[in-house]
């Protein structure tokens, strides 16, 4: 749970670069933030305040360990954001390579404050490397907010301070610390004509990153703040100072001057005696009106700001300077974007499993549409089981990454989307788009595997009906038997349907066309086209005979006629008015084919097959 009311105390983004090859930088800094926590611990176990002093069981090694791993948690779930009013809490978290080397690592650190019970201090410090030269990247930010529950008036503002952690980092000798291309300075510089020569490539240059501050005295010396140094250490790694001491004629002629060219747009860019400037990154001698936005202050404004012992001008500067820093997508700076980076990497290893059962389908797909059904029955079914199988392997993968993706952490998944913003959003869309396709084709290749496949088990029945034929069929009765047996995956025929047809005496050729066009064109309007349209009519112009879905009003409006038409199927009582009829006129010699249409296991039930059922007006005519 983050709070809603937190304020920055300070906010650094560093990249740190090893002084020797080989040197472990990464652990290290590490270490340090070790030794800092320790530190703090041992502060609030004094009031009773540190998370370890609430756990008398735990030992410093068995914090240790977890903490330089990144898998501490105190309290246990602890996980970042708002800890418990009145006592600390912390949580490292890591992401390590295939060789269990760390990539990146955060830790986040609640603390109460020492003097308001309901102010709560949150430290967060995210390392992470770089792709080359052993660099890493080391963002710090310190807020303080007020715990949920809290009435009153807001407290006062605690002064500006620089991290204890922050200073040993940047003063230490086993790497540089830079903020962009500017090496950060450990106090501030007062400049010289030697010194000037860095400070005029670090204002000018295009990339520059970190603000500079350039503070000159009046002809007394005096700089423009009381102290120069307290300035320098309260913006310590959000800014470079620099002192220019005005009452040094050569370096004024020789370097501030020709920079600061008057007669030129440069000149407006110019800092007078006794006053403090702020460059910010960009700066363009050329373009005179961009000068604005690098303000100046003069030192009686400054003093004004003073009440005290606290220089106001100071804390403003310092809190501006924090407030004003932006976060970059890729930053890792507490344990949420740690979860956000282990979910691009495994969104990333997802990417690219479903790259890999795509490619899969295509060839899978390419070899389908290149296969030439065998002359053996046998191989050919063999063929297209081995196929269905590879298909259901395939669908089993696809199930298992889309329960992958679902199962990603919600809350890092949408830090992941709001880190790359609309970009990653796409290609999330992306990766389901494709993840739906992949899984069309599939069901579209499967449901082709499985109709051949059915197609083969009816050829094969076909094939075992013709051989198992004694004579050619005589009767209405052989010719059912026949239809069934040979189509027996689109027809099937009710003991109701056989009974019918031993009582029936017709035209064979007209009751072979009906029955045999059951399979063949009635089964695919219902099954196998997928075109629409009136069935009746599509029946008459496929097969030549009238076809009826329903009765008349009058023979519906009789019930014990209607009960002829119902029939008991698979458990259920079902309805067979829909009907074939021959060409014969007479009600005694009108061959009539009542059925059902079974959607599930899409067959065509026949519920009777002879003479003409009873109508209303055949029951007139009778």
């Amino acid at each position: 749970m983050r709070s809603e009311n937190e304020s920055i105390h300070y906010r650094a983004r560093f990249n740190i670069v090893p002084a020797n090859d080989g040197a472990d930088s990464f652990r290290a800094i590490t270490v340090i933030m070790l030794r800092w926590f320790a530190s703090k611990e041992g502060q609030l176990n004094k009031r009773g305040a540190g998370i370890i002093s609430k756990l008398q069981d735990l030992s410093a090694e068995m914090v240790r360990e977890p903490f330089l791993a990144g898998s501490l948690e105190l309290p246990a779930q602890y996980d970042g954001g708002v800890g418990a009013r009145g006592r600390s809490s912390a949580c490292t978290k890591g992401i390590v390579d295939e060789r269990g080397v760390l990539q990146a690592w955060a830790f986040e650190y609640d603390e109460p404050d020492s003097r308001e019970p309901f102010r709560h201090w949150h430290t967060s410090v995210g390392l992470s490397r770089q792709d080359q030269d052993n660099a890493l990247v080391l963002n710090v930010r310190i807020t303080y907010y007020m715990m949920p529950g809290y009435i009153g008036r807001p407290p006062s503002t605690p002064p500006s301070t620089t991290p204890r952690f922050v200073r040993e980092i940047i003063e230490s000798d086993g790497w540089s610390v830079h903020v962009g291309d500017t090496r950060v300075l450990r106090e501030e510089c007062y400049l010289d004509l030697d010194d000037f020569g860095d400070f005029r490539r670090s204002l000018l240059s295009p990339t520059r990153a970190l603000p500079l501050v350039l503070i000159t005295t009046d002809l007394n010396g005096a700089t423009a703040v009381w102290d120069a140094s307290e300035l320098a250490l309260k913006v310590l790694g959000m800014a470079n100072v620099y002192v220019f001491d005005w009452r040094n004629r050569d370096l004024k002629e020789k370097a501030l001057f020709p920079l600061f060219l008057k007669g030129t747009p440069a000149y407006r860019y110019g800092c007078a005696s006794a006053t403090l400037r702020i460059y910010q990154p960009g700066v363009d001698l050329a373009d005179g009106d961009a000068s604005t936005r690098h303000r100046f202050f003069r030192k009686d404004w400054i003093d004004e700001q003073r009440y005290g012992d606290r220089d106001g001008f100071v804390e403003t500067l310092s809190r501006s300077l924090s407030r004003s820093f932006t976060t970059d997508e890729k930053d890792i700076v507490d344990v949420q974007d740690v979860e956000r980076r282990r979910s691009e990497r495994r969104l990333k290893e997802l990417r690219a499993k479903m790259r890999d059962l795509q490619s899969r389908i295509e060839r899978a797909r390419d070899d389908w549409h290149s296969h030439e059904p065998a002359n053996d029955l046998k191989t050919e079914v063999a063929y297209l089981r081995n196929q269905n199988e590879s298909l259901q392997r395939e669908c089993e993968e696809w199930q298992e990454l889309a329960i992958a993706y679902s199962n990603q952490e919600p809350s890092s998944a949408l830090e992941a989307i709001k880190a790359e913003r609309d970009a990653f959003e796409r290609n999330l869309q992306d990766a389901k788009d494709q993840i739906a396709a992949s899984s069309y084709r599939i069901d579209d290749l499967q449901s082709q595997c499985d109709g051949l496949r059915k197609e083969c088990r009816g050829f094969l029945k076909g094939v075992e009906a013709v051989e198992g034929l004694a004579h050619i069929p005589t009767s209405l009765t052989d010719v059912l038997k026949f239809v069934c047996s040979v189509w027996s995956d689109k027809v099937v025929a009710l003991d109701e349907a056989f009974k019918s047809a031993e009582d029936f005496e017709g035209n064979l050729d007209e009751e072979w066309q009906i029955l045999s066009s059951i399979p063949k064109q009635l089964w695919t309007i219902y099954f196998g086209s997928g075109e629409r349209g009136n069935i009746s009519e599509r029946y008459r112009q496929a097969a030549g005979y009238e076809l009826a879905l329903t009765e008349t009003k009058l023979t519906k409006d009789n019930s014990s006629i209607m009960r002829e038409r119902m029939r008991h199927y698979r458990g259920k009582e079902i309805d067979i008015r829909p009907h074939i009829k021959g060409r014969g006129k007479s009600p005694k010699m009108a061959f009539r084919v009542h059925y059902y249409v079974d959607r599930e296991q899409q067959l065509i039930v026949i519920g009777h097959c002879g003479g003409h059922l009873t109508t209303s007006g055949t029951q007139r005519i009778r």
